[in-house]
């Protein structure tokens, strides 16, 4: 025969206390989420500073992460090799420019 576990009420209101916090919390920050992004109405107007206190710590849209800003100056990219031969001797390759123009390409960055 299994033994019956008594509990006394407050063993079985911190479990359900504990579950019920974040519950809770998370159903609020659906409704704020939803209030931010439905059509404008009174609630959202009324509420206005709230909502964005609590929805742009975490979902700001930032659209330079998809359209970021064109460059604005013309950036030219050189490079040269530089090796050590087994005996010690260095050698150092010119400076060659990697974004020439290819003859005939309209593009101007081609690092070919």
């Amino acid at each position: 025969m299994a033994a019956v576990r008594v509990r006394s009420e407050p063993a079985r209101a911190v479990p359900t206390f504990a579950g019920a916090g974040p519950a809770v919390g998370t159903l609020a920050l659906l409704a704020a989420l939803f209030l931010r992004a439905a059509p404008e109405n009174s609630v959202s107007r009324a509420y206005r500073a709230q909502l964005d206190a609590v929805v742009h710590p975490e979902f700001e849209q930032n659209w330079r992460l998809f359209a970021p800003d064109p460059p604005q100056r013309e950036v030219m990219v050189a490079a040269r090799v530089q090796t050590v031969a087994d005996d010690g001797r260095v050698t150092t390759q010119e400076w060659a420019s990697r974004s020439r123009r290819r003859a005939g390409d309209r593009r101007t960055r081609c690092w070919c």
